[in-house]
């Protein structure tokens, strides 16, 4: 397998592991030493990122009609890109992340979201 085509499949494996709540699949397929960018914030690591991300996703769940799919992954060069939609009953975005992968584990993950 090509980097490029290993960069999709671990994608798609970490956002199949987040719709299935496995958290422990998506740590398998996250770097040691992974950084996440988002929000403003620099998470160094798998406790910064959950830290970060658990309290993020219940302000979003506790929402009335909260609900969100990935739309698609698009290859880069050792990397992929990912476009998630996201709504509650009173408002739709959109998500992208860019995702950087070595070795089968994401490395980087720069993460945007719209403000509609």
């Amino acid at each position: 397998m090509d980097r490029d085509t290993e960069a999709v499949a671990t994608v798609r494996a970490w956002l199949d592991a987040f719709n299935r709540d496995d958290l422990d699949g998506v740590r398998s397929l996250f770097a040691v030493d992974g950084v996440v960018y988002v929000h403003g914030q620099t998470l160094h690591g798998w406790d910064e990122f959950i830290g970060w991300y658990e309290p993020w996703r219940g302000s979003l769940e506790s929402q009335p009609g909260f609900g969100y799919a990935y739309k698609e992954v698009v290859p880069g060069v050792e990397s992929a890109a990912a476009v998630i939609e996201l709504w509650t009953s009173t408002r739709r975005w959109t998500q992208i992340g860019v995702y950087h992968v070595r070795d089968g584990k994401v490395t980087e993950l720069w993460g945007y979201e719209s403000h509609e």
